[in-house]
């Protein structure tokens, strides 16, 4: 069996992968670090863009060398380069 026929391509491009669940659970896999956090806005280095997510009460909840989740409300992601 060839293993890239049944990966998803996210995972074989070592992309970063972003799950949004409603407004409160945001999950970056394949993040490249941490650049800022308060409880309003969380910035984190992917691949090829920074993200910038914002809202209200956020909180990282998990955190290690390539998972990040956050909870909290989250109000907007925007994508920078």
């Amino acid at each position: 069996m060839h293993l890239n026929a049944v990966l998803p391509p996210e995972a074989t491009a070592k992309e970063s992968r972003i799950i949004l669940t409603g407004d409160r659970s945001l999950l970056i896999e394949g993040h490249q670090g941490l650049l800022s956090y308060d409880s309003h806005c969380i910035k984190a280095r992917l691949k090829h863009a920074l993200l910038i997510c914002t809202g209200n009460d956020l909180t990282i909840s998990q955190f290690a060398c390539d998972e990040m989740q956050i909870k909290g409300q989250v109000l907007s992601l925007e994508f920078s380069s």
